[in-house]
């Protein structure tokens, strides 16, 4: 009820967390009800359950987040054509993660950074370039603008 509450005002993209109860039949519910512009995916991916994303694919995922960025999640994600989002904290481990092959990369707690910070990282050449960041974890309505000003998506 709460996922077409929010297609309702305008959302157009869901993450259902992995770590709920009853995720898989919460993903395939939303998928059956909500239009196709409204983008869902999976949430709190972690190495015990990157062997779901072939099932979270199946019931309607196109995008699955980690807090961390597990074994072989990017490559699994890839294998199944969902869009990888792993977490990263430090520009190595970003710049690593793109290596991989992410597209996207969830900075994670972003709440314990700047948004200086992170366009500092940005404007050293190749990051700001390659990267495409994700701050998550302390942004809010208030500072939103701020991490948009400073290079993220």
């Amino acid at each position: 009820a709460r996922g077409l509450e929010l297609a309702r005002m305008g959302c157009t993209a869901m993450e259902v967390t992995m770590d709920s109860v009853g995720w898989a039949e919460t993903l395939f519910g939303l998928r059956q009800q909500l239009p196709p512009d409204v983008v869902l995916g999976v949430g709190t991916v972690m190495d015990d359950t990157v062997h779901e994303i072939k099932r979270a694919k199946r019931l309607g995922a196109a995008f699955a987040l980690s807090p961390i960025n597990p074994t072989g999640f990017v490559d699994e994600c890839h294998r199944r054509g969902v869009l990888a989002v792993p977490s990263a904290f430090t520009s190595n481990e970003m710049w690593s993660m793109h290596r991989k092959g992410a597209r996207i990369i969830k900075l994670f707690h972003a709440g314990a950074l700047s948004p200086s910070l992170l366009k500092s990282m940005l404007s050293v050449t190749p990051l700001g370039a390659n990267l495409h960041i994700l701050p998550s974890g302390g942004v809010s309505p208030a500072n939103a603008a701020s991490w948009l000003d400073a290079g993220a998506v």
